[in-house]
């Protein structure tokens, strides 16, 4: 059977002014382009299914007990081999939105929040699929996906919310970042519910929408400003501060003891403690 593809965000280009390629982005479309090449090589040798099989986001993998959850994310980086226009257009996408949302939230924030909602996407279509497949009996539904439009359209809703004002040229008509988001998600809610109708399964379209409700509500909630990893490494280095403190505070209670009864009365694990604390 063969998979369905997540269609790029836009349905197709636009001209417009853009932010120069910026460092994250442009590793995104280096790793995008190698995984592509890997997958017309693996095609090449007769394994291009087993490639898809393995990297793809395959709802009748996730049967099993080991659930392949690094599919969640690699699944992003896999495009069709045999329709060009896939991975084009999502890599046009990316560099047009993503260098334009990058250069407002930096580089860390950027790549967090484009596999977070490359996993939201791609979790949103695992919940449908099931219930699909098991409920409603769709086998269509159980199709393998792959694509990064569900991370991209996720940033250029991002970035549509951010500025929602700004114009921009879709095939060379002028509209409002705020009209062209309409339009693309109208696109996908309308498309999945016409497969919905002929239980033909729209797998892509749920990873745009969910792809598209994370860009959203990350801005609206302010979570597009946050930094995960530095939040952890806050967290790090707080603790570090305190485990500092408390050395010192024991250090200080050592101190005192021998000032007060002599090196002679520390027990032997005191003296070990003692020893450690002054190579610090």
């Amino acid at each position: 059977m063969q998979p369905q593809y997540a269609d790029d965000p836009g349905g197709g280009g636009g001209g417009f002014s853009i932010a120069p390629m910026t460092r994250c982005v442009k590793r995104l479309i280096l790793i995008n382009v190698a995984v592509f090449i890997a997958q017309l090589l693996a095609g090449a040798l007769g394994a291009g299914e087993t490639f898809v099989d393995v990297f793809a986001l395959n709802p009748s993998s996730w049967n099993s007990f080991l659930l392949p959850v690094w599919q969640l994310v690699s699944y992003g980086f896999l495009h069709s081999p045999v329709e060009l226009s896939h991975i084009f257009w999502n890599m046009l996408m990316l560099y047009m939105f993503g260098s334009w949302l990058e250069s407002v939230i930096g580089g860390r924030r950027f790549l967090v929040f484009y596999l977070i909602a490359m996993v939201i996407g791609g979790g949103a279509q695992l919940a449908v699929s099931v219930i699909m497949n098991s409920v409603v009996g769709a086998p269509g539904w159980g199709l393998p996906i792959l694509g990064a439009s569900g991370a991209v359209l996720g940033v250029t809703i991002a970035m549509a919310t951010l500025e929602p004002t700004r114009r921009v040229y879709l095939v060379l008509i002028p509209l409002t970042m705020k009209t062209m988001a309409i339009l693309v998600v109208g696109k996908d809610v309308v498309g999945f519910l016409m497969d919905l109708g002929n239980s033909t399964g729209g797998i892509a379209h749920i990873v745009h929408m969910g792809g598209a409700l994370t860009g959203y509500l990350a801005v609206r909630t302010g979570m597009i400003w946050r930094d995960p990893l530095e939040v952890v490494s806050k967290r790090i280095e707080s603790h570090q501060v305190d485990q500092e403190q408390d050395v010192r505070k024991k250090l200080d209670l050592l101190l005192e003891k021998i000032n007060r009864e002599g090196i002679q009365s520390l027990s032997s694990g005191e003296k070990r403690f003692l020893k450690r604390a002054s190579k610090r």
